[in-house]
């Protein structure tokens, strides 16, 4: 009797297996479902397409556009230039040959669209303050970097006004239009013996504008080119 229980007992613990096997798979948890998110298409904007207001791309980039010109002229103060027209004679010695005298010479240009014309003189003082001459400056034809090229006429009478006297001078670029000051300032005339030691060319000297403090100094700029919309090449140069 002992033997068939024991016998027995292997066969019980396979049902009570089978039983357990049988509930545990047909046992569910329902889990909650989770929401799967889309990946996110971001377009990536066009570097051509630039605010027109702004000058920024679109794609972040920084672009550099030209300005436009109207009809109100600006001054652009680093291209004035002061020189002087020499020549080896003098008015008030018309029979000393080899005699240097000089007169002084301005150019510059301006931000303008040449829609009108424009009449500027310049004003001339001497050394000691008084005035020299006033001359009408010439204008030249509208460029592509929307500048004006306005310069010293030659035309001025040089028996009548030349000078062979060294020193600090003024200059008043004024509109005659309006009597507006365009430009005011003061420059400085020095001079080198052409011949040094020869008594013949005791009189001729190169006349010139002392512009030593201009050594130092660097420009930054960019070269125009108006076949590109806003290709601006930038340019570094010293004086």
């Amino acid at each position: 009797m002992r033997e068939r229980s024991v016998g027995l007992l292997p066969l019980v613990v396979l049902v009570w297996l089978s039983f357990c096997g049988i509930s545990m798979a047909q046992f569910t948890i329902k889990l909650p479902k989770i929401k799967k998110e889309q990946p996110k298409t971001e377009q990536t904007p066009n570097p051509a397409e630039k605010d027109q207001s702004t000058g920024r791309a679109v794609g972040g980039f920084d672009v550099l556009s030209p300005p436009k010109a109207d009809s109100i002229p600006r001054l652009l103060r680093d291209s004035l230039e002061i020189n002087v027209r020499t020549e080896s004679r003098y008015w008030k010695f018309p029979k000393q040959d080899n005699y240097s005298s000089w007169i002084p010479t301005v150019k510059f240009n301006v931000f303008f669209d040449n829609s009108v014309n424009l009449r500027y003189n310049a004003e001339w003082t001497n050394a000691d303050g008084t005035p020299w001459f006033t001359e009408p400056l010439r204008f030249g034809s509208g460029g592509a970097d929307q500048t004006v090229r306005i310069s010293s006429d030659f035309s001025q009478d040089f028996d009548k006004t030349s000078t062979v006297t060294t020193g600090t001078y003024g200059l008043k670029i004024v509109n005659t239009k309006n009597n507006e000051i365009i430009f005011q300032g003061k420059f400085k005339i020095a001079k080198h013996p052409l011949f040094p030691g020869d008594p013949k060319y005791k009189n001729s000297f190169l006349f010139y504008t002392d512009n030593d403090w201009l050594l130092p100094t660097g420009y930054v700029g960019f070269q125009y080119n108006d076949s590109f919309e806003s290709a601006l090449k930038p340019n570094v140069y010293v004086v």
